[in-house]
């Protein structure tokens, strides 16, 4: 590291980088991988120094060979920005590297060897006096005799360092020097020195969450969001305006884990039950004397080291609900309305539907060009007149599920494939969750 003066005489520590151009050298689609991504190789190489499989991956594409290939993913309706063999360039003009943006940098952090638990995870020492010799020791890992085995995730000795770690330094507003290739970042970077470190702009974090393709990560509170409408035969037939403040906000990520994690929470019965050694039928006789049989020792024959017998620290019924603050359950619902907006196919009503029937429902979701593995979410009012045979007909068609517009589910709408509602179900959660903003 090294340091620079700010204009008022504050000295600013930060890693001098130099910046190499990157080329494309393969781009992944969603219609082929799965995910949008691109490639991009970097530090020219000799063709001894590459694997045959290598160079015929980077012949393949008609690229120079790279020593150096790195994968950033990337939105899917910016993939078509890019192009195989095109150069990125990452100093002077046209870089993604402003002056005080954030970016992910990744790398190896420098490794430390077997480190014990004062150093490896900062554990407190024991007594330097009065007779004590664990200045540096571990300590208890656990029980001996029951469990009889250490817990995963303790903290324990081991080795330190060498692994994959990202950071976000930012540039330095200052002098950067990128009309030589270099740059000044604040902060220091994990690795050492001349190791290459991946930077990506941070504006393509959201690209790497599920199903995000399909989400419009941001959109302004004044535009106007329409959801199209279909007739019964998989036409359109006119369009509904929602508000924006409900299906076009963008996502709260954080929100929608905790929203979700809290019914999954609450949906569980939490009656598994074990048996303590106590709570065992049988068992208060001593098994043997406790001397002079050659055998263990034992006291009952209800120990959980004994087959029949208790056991430790098994599930005991339990509550696992918790609750969290109304406006971060309404901030979670219009989260998941404004992910899954693309999702939505809006009808009238259901009131064509002459009868209870399920092959009616199936035939209407093949016309609305429905796939039979899709999960689809329908939002309805089917205590209403006019959608009064819905329940019954959608109720057993597999991986169909129907939910009242006051009684949404974040899960379910972010797990849901596509979503049919009626324009009530529609405007009544307008109505609801708008008054709240």
């Amino acid at each position: 590291m090294t340091q620079v003066f700010t204009e008022d005489g504050s000295a600013v520590p930060v890693t001098v980088v130099e910046l190499l151009p990157m080329t494309v050298t393969q781009i992944k689609t969603a219609e082929n991988e799965g995910y949008s991504s691109i490639q991009v190789g970097f530090i020219s190489a000799k063709a001894k120094h590459l694997t045959k499989a290598q160079q015929q991956h980077l012949q393949k594409n008609e690229v120079p060979l790279m020593r150096k290939l790195k994968e950033f993913r990337v939105p899917a309706a910016e993939i078509a920005n890019y192009k195989i063999g095109e150069t990125i360039p990452m100093a002077g003009d046209g870089s993604f590297l402003a002056e005080g943006i954030m970016v992910h940098v990744t790398g190896k952090s420098i490794g430390k060897g077997f480190q014990g638990n004062t150093k490896r995870w900062n554990h407190h020492r024991g007594l330097m006096s009065h007779g004590s010799k664990s200045h540096r020791l571990p300590g208890s890992i656990g029980a001996g005799t029951t469990p009889g085995r250490v817990f995963k995730g303790l903290q324990m000795a081991g080795r330190m360092g060498n692994e994959q770690v990202t950071v976000q330094p930012e540039s330095h507003p200052g002098h950067s020097g990128k009309e030589r290739g270099a740059d000044q970042r604040r902060g220091s970077w994990r690795g050492r020195r001349h190791s290459d470190h991946p930077a990506q702009d941070r504006t393509l974090e959201s690209a790497a969450r599920s199903r995000q393709d399909q989400v419009r990560s941001t959109i302004m509170a004044d535009e106007k969001i329409i959801l199209k409408k279909y007739a019964q035969d998989g036409k359109e037939a006119g369009q509904i305006e929602v508000a924006p403040e409900v299906f076009g906000i963008e996502p709260n990520i954080h929100v929608l884990h905790q929203a979700v994690r809290r019914e999954l929470a609450n949906g569980r019965a939490g009656t598994a039950n074990t048996k303590t050694r106590s709570e065992v039928r049988g068992g208060g006789k001593k098994p043997w004397k406790q001397k002079g049989t050659g055998r263990a020792r034992a006291g009952s024959i209800r120990s959980p080291l004994w087959v029949g017998g208790g056991v430790t620290f098994g599930p005991k019924p339990r509550d696992y609900s918790f609750e969290l603050p109304k406006k971060v359950r309404l901030l979670a619902i219009r989260s998941s309305l404004s992910a899954a907006q693309s999702k939505f196919r809006v009808m009238e009503d259901f009131s064509f539907l002459s009868s209870p029937k399920t092959r009616e429902m199936a035939q209407l979701l093949k016309a609305m060009g429905f796939q039979d593995d899709q999960k689809v979410l329908i939002l309805a009012d089917y205590k209403a007149a006019e959608n009064q045979h819905v329940f019954m007909a959608a109720r057993n068609l597999p991986g169909v599920k129907l939910r009242l517009p006051h009684n949404l589910s974040v899960k379910d709408l972010l797990d849901a494939d596509a979503v049919l509602a009626s324009a009530g179900a529609i405007q009544e959660i307008n109505e609801r969750y708008a008054a709240y903003v």
